[in-house]
């Protein structure tokens, strides 16, 4: 016997199947016999992708304009990830995942020029896709507001092939 694959959505109680009678039929299909049904949790994280395009893009950006403002004098790429976080992680990413905080060590606050010291580490570890879009357009939107030079200063979408067509900062 081959193995059936299929998939389904539950929302607000309704059941929505990519092919309703496939499930169906391969059922009516089987001979005589015991079989194992096996229902998982489809986890959509993030991919190597979207983690390269961060580490390899904005942060670049965050790197250059954090040294430059006088935020940080050499940071590691470490320091900024968890700057980066602070600011810019969607705030429905943070709920979730606020069981899996530590403690974190006290920052800079890029309005007031104050340290602060959160209650509990940042995670960009179990990002879903949909998380880690949101949080590179957080990244985008906020060195906009925040940190750019101008227009010609602004963070590119994601591109595979980034690195080897421009020479980024």
């Amino acid at each position: 016997m081959k193995t059936i694959t299929t998939w389904f959505n539950k929302l607000n109680g309704k059941t929505e199947w990519d092919n309703p009678d496939k499930l169906r039929d391969a059922i009516s299909a089987l001979k005589d016999g015991r079989y194992v049904v096996e229902i998982k949790e489809v986890s959509h994280q993030r991919s190597l992708e979207q983690n390269n395009a961060m580490w390899a893009i904005p942060y670049a950006y965050y790197m250059h304009a954090l040294t430059e403002l006088g935020y940080f004098k050499a940071p590691s790429k470490q320091q900024i990830h968890e700057w980066c976080m602070h600011y810019c992680l969607p705030e429905d990413y943070k709920e979730r995942i606020k069981a899996e905080w530590t403690a974190l060590e006290p920052m800079v606050d890029i309005k007031t020029g104050e340290l602060f010291k959160t209650a509990y580490r940042l995670t960009s570890t179990n990002m879903s896709t949909k998380d880690a879009m949101n949080y590179y357009e957080n990244l985008q939107n906020f060195y906009a507001e925040n940190l750019s030079s101008g227009s010609e200063d602004q963070i590119p979408d994601p591109d595979k092939n980034y690195k080897t067509k421009n020479n980024h900062k």
